[in-house]
């Protein structure tokens, strides 16, 4: 099957999980709940210091993440269904040209 042409957020994300389960780095959730750990612990120490600074230290610590996270998730979940988008075409394009070949008559999107 000939690779289908991708965007630079969907070479992206291909690369990102082949190479995902080789490596060794700290996962993403895990760097996530230390954000966010260290946000409600300053929010906290501001909370119970009667300081407001530190709560919205540990405030805006928190947001970001969050909003960071729905960027990145719009961003990406738009790719990742774009390439089973291209992936799909192509494979079906492929199933059509061996049926083709072979002089079929099955119908391509029952093998899809």
């Amino acid at each position: 099957m000939k690779r289908p042409d991708f965007d630079r957020d969907e070479e992206y994300l291909i690369a990102y999980y082949r190479q995902y389960h080789k490596s060794n780095q700290p996962s993403a959730a895990i760097q996530d709940i230390v954000v966010v750990v260290v946000g409600v612990v300053f929010f906290a120490l501001g909370y119970f210091k009667d300081d407001v600074i530190w709560s919205v230290i540990g405030f805006a610590l928190v947001a970001y993440r969050a909003l960071r996270g729905v960027i990145s998730a719009a961003r990406y979940n738009r790719a990742l269904a774009s390439i089973v988008e291209k992936y799909e075409a192509a494979l079906k394009t492929e199933i059509n040209q061996k049926e083709a070949e072979q002089g079929g008559d099955g119908d391509a999107e029952e093998a899809v």
